[in-house]
């Protein structure tokens, strides 16, 4: 504890090193151990960039595989009348269009079966799927074209973007 010169009273009893000390001290910790902090802390995030720093429309799977599903089928919670999209389009079962987590709707996919290897392109309306595994979700007129339907469950497929 340290007392300030010419203070009287408990308000004379100073617990600690200043803040401008402590500021410069972590200052020089980070530079020390972690230099990448410093410099993405001195870089404002653009207008409409992600966490990452990346715009929100950029492009981030191209060759991605894993498990298709159907949604938006007759009986889907979700495709009740007067159902939207994340996009704010009509849910519509007999349009070749899907959800995916990340890719910017209007984006223009090629899905291949790789069972069967047919393939369709597909638009993104929406967002999902939210289920661990599974990287698309099909409109039942999608899975259909590949050959599949939402009874036969999930299949496997590769995800290429459209230019």
């Amino acid at each position: 504890m340290i007392a300030r010169p010419g203070a009287a009273g408990p308000a004379a009893i100073h617990s600690g090193p200043p803040a401008a000390l402590l500021a410069v001290f972590l200052a020089a910790f980070l530079a020390v151990l972690c230099p990448q902090a410093l410099a993405r802390a001195d870089r404002p995030v653009p207008p409409g960039a992600d966490a990452h720093g990346l715009p929100a429309d950029a492009i981030r799977i191209s060759g991605e595989a894993g498990m298709a599903s159907v949604y938006a089928f007759a009986g889907d919670k979700y495709a009740g009348a007067g159902g939207r999209t994340a996009s704010g389009e009509q849910i519509a079962a007999d349009a070749l269009t899907a959800a995916h987590r990340t890719l910017p709707f209007g984006t223009m996919v090629r899905v291949t079966h790789l069972q069967n290897g047919r393939w369709i392109v597909v638009r993104i309306n929406d967002r999902g799927p939210f289920v661990e595994g599974r990287i698309i979700d099909l409109t039942p007129a999608a899975a259909q074209a590949l050959g599949f339907s939402q009874t036969e469950g999930l299949v496997p497929v590769t995800l290429t973007l459209v230019d």
